[in-house]
């Protein structure tokens, strides 16, 4: 059930530090503001910092906006999830709900991202704005899964405007502007142009500031023979595409985000054990 509407938006900041002690990483809440905030973390075997990411208002509303920072030290490694998918809560107006993302990576540190859906309710208006900045050897795997509504509710790209941004920076550089409009009421999303007979939307970046584009064509091709293998199967539609340096993009289409989640894991671990000659830590949704 949706909220009622309350008199004061909400002015969330999150701000998490992530430091080497006694070779593992830990985390510091330098700063937490409702309705943003971790309970604290949990350190798996390879000394990966854990973390559940809490919005203890169970949404985001018209008006709100929301800030996380992230701050990763040399040589750290954090994965980050959710608690629960992110509801996008209708707009009786035109404000628009924000959430803002930014993370910083130092060199050779290493930044999982790994959230749940986020669902745009009808009538809703949200942008999230996402900045990475990494540094020499830095790594990252980060991804976003975009519902289209509730469709159990018959919402079905029932939302007014969606705006997704992220920008990712190498060496203080740009290495990747993404830019997504979606609204519904001037876009036919069901046009083979957009989502056509899918529903639910992933994006995918992995990055390793330093390695060179051999390594990078190697797993593009690697990568591609899964998506290939997906996309035949018919569930899924998936594109794995070679940035201009450090990194891949992969986008896929699916039906419902359980194949989505489940294929995403398949390419990071894939990947981890190129890049890094190990495997990934099993995400909190596979489980």
């Amino acid at each position: 059930m949706q909220p009622s509407a309350r008199l004061e938006r909400m002015h969330g900041h999150l701000a998490l530090d992530f430091t080497l002690k006694q070779q593992r990483t830990r985390l510091t809440v330098r700063e937490h503001r409702p309705p943003l905030q971790v309970v604290r973390d949990f350190g798996l075997a390879d000394g990966t910092s854990f973390v559940h990411l809490h919005n203890v208002a169970g949404g985001v509303l018209a008006g709100d906006q929301l800030t996380t920072t992230i701050n990763l030290a040399a040589s750290t490694k954090a994965q980050l999830t959710t608690t629960s998918s992110t509801r996008i809560y209708r707009s009786a107006g035109e404000q628009v709900a924000y959430q803002a993302l930014h993370a910083n990576l130092a060199e050779h540190s290493l930044l999982e991202y790994w959230p749940d859906t986020t669902i745009p309710f009808a009538e809703s208006m949200y942008r999230q704005q996402t900045r990475i900045d990494l540094a020499a050897a830095a790594g990252l795997c980060w991804w976003e899964f975009l519902a289209p509504g509730r469709e159990a509710y018959g919402e079905r790209f029932a939302y007014r405007q969606l705006r997704l941004d992220c920008d990712i920076y190498a060496l203080g550089r740009p290495l990747l502007l993404d830019r997504m409009r979606l609204q519904p009421s001037l876009q036919q999303l069901t046009n083979p142009l957009y989502f056509g007979n899918y529903s639910y939307l992933a994006t995918g970046y992995i990055c390793r500031v330093g390695l060179d584009v051999a390594q990078w064509k190697a797993l593009e091709a690697e990568l591609m023979a899964v998506a290939a293998s997906q996309t035949k199967l018919g569930r899924c539609l998936w594109g794995v595409s070679y940035l201009a340096a450090h990194g891949l993009m992969i986008r896929g289409l699916s039906t419902n985000s359980r194949d989505l989640l489940a294929t995403a894991f398949d390419y990071w671990r894939i990947a981890k054990q190129a890049l890094y000659g190990t495997s990934p830590n099993l995400p909190r949704k596979i489980y």
